[in-house]
């Protein structure tokens, strides 16, 4: 045999060793691995219960229901305030020419 196939007693040794560490590391790691497994949240599973569905369906409808009604209230009240604004423009308007009119009368006395 050649010197470069030859594996003295060391090289063997320190071989064995690295092994024994690297197995000692794995196990380490699948412990680890099955902490976390242990403790991570269930993992939901694709289907939804049919009771479940239905209960979230039938509340989700009643949601989307009040927001439509709450929207139309909105959009009343949005209007309303509108039509105040608008009222209150003409009305502080009126006032305003009528204390002009009031102190050009009163001027002319």
């Amino acid at each position: 045999m050649s010197d470069s196939a030859v594996i003295t007693q060391e090289q063997l040794r320190l071989f064995f060793e690295r092994a024994n560490q690297a197995e000692a590391l794995a196990s380490a790691l699948q412990k680890q691995i099955e902490t976390i497994k242990a403790s991570a949240a269930p993992q939901i599973s694709g289907s939804i219960d049919e009771n479940m569905r239905n209960l979230i369906s039938t509340k989700l409808k009643t949601l989307k229901t009040e927001v439509l009604k709450m929207e139309d209230k909105i959009q009343t009240l949005e209007n309303d305030n509108e039509k105040l604004s608008k009222e209150r423009d003409a009305l502080q308007y009126r006032v305003k020419h009528m204390r002009e009119a009031l102190k050009q009368y009163n001027e002319q006395k």
